[in-house]
């Protein structure tokens, strides 16, 4: 029998999806049943980009930190060249060069990583679809996912304790590390203890399929939210214009 994430084409979860539930219901059902798929933007492939770079230099034995910032840069300049304007593009050029510098002096010591981007799939007994996700790096008993941003957080984010919490369930006592890197500095949090944020990723899946299980109909289902502009899942004029076309405000 098809379930009723199935009946509505949502065939896989994430905890990215579970973050924007929790956000924005309405949100959600517009990228992942109604299949509204928002325009990457500069700062999105700035992130990219970092990783890009510091993957060369983890790949290549001999690579140095100029060839690093060179890959970076080279990837950055292809995916935006025809995404955003020019002062958008330079505004996060001008970041790339320290984000990968910081990144990379966090992860000397870690070793050769045993893993890239690797695939996890979790099940929930009472979730008829898989979640999946993407690892940057493992290390020995270590995972590593890296985070672009131009103001250092106080702390591990809500939504990358339940990011953290998904990895843990899938390699079982791996640690896990965020290593968050600004233009100036770097800082490694790790994820203590991640019940609580498993429960809630959990919980937030649950909701999901209880929503969808309401109709069929995915107008009707429509019809039951209302977005909260407030909430930078908007910023987007593009989205917030098929918004107004799906919910009507």
């Amino acid at each position: 029998m098809t379930n009723s994430f199935e009946k509505h084409g949502v065939t896989h979860l994430s905890y990215s999806q579970a973050s924007m539930f929790i956000a924005d219901p309405a949100r959600w059902l517009l990228s992942y049943v109604y299949k509204h798929r928002e325009p990457s933007n500069a700062a999105m492939e700035r992130g990219k980009a970092v990783e890009t770079g510091v993957e060369h230099w983890l790949k290549e034995e001999f690579a140095t930190l100029d060839d690093a910032i060179f890959e970076a840069e080279k990837a950055f300049n292809k995916a935006t060249a025809l995404l955003c304007t020019n002062e958008e593009r330079e505004k996060e050029l001008k970041n790339i060069a320290g984000m990968t510098t910081e990144a990379i002096d966090a992860l000397k010591g870690h070793g050769e990583p045993d893993t890239y981007q690797e695939k996890i799939e979790v099940f929930f007994d009472d979730i008829p679809v898989p979640v999946i996700g993407y690892i940057d790096w493992t290390f020995t008993g270590k995972i590593v996912d890296l985070k672009t941003t131009t103001r250092m957080p106080a702390a591990m984010s809500a939504a990358h304790r339940k990011q953290g919490a998904l990895y843990r369930k899938a390699k079982g006592n791996y640690a896990v590390e965020f290593l968050y890197a600004t233009p100036k500095k770097s800082e490694i949090y790790t994820l203590e203890n991640d019940e609580q944020d498993l429960k809630e990723l959990h919980r937030a899946f649950v909701c999901m399929g209880r929503l969808l299980g309401i109709s069929n109909d995915r107008e009707e289902i429509a019809a039951l939210l209302c977005p909260n502009y407030d909430s930078f899942y908007w910023s987007n004029q593009q989205t917030r214009n098929k918004c107004r076309e799906v919910f009507g405000v």
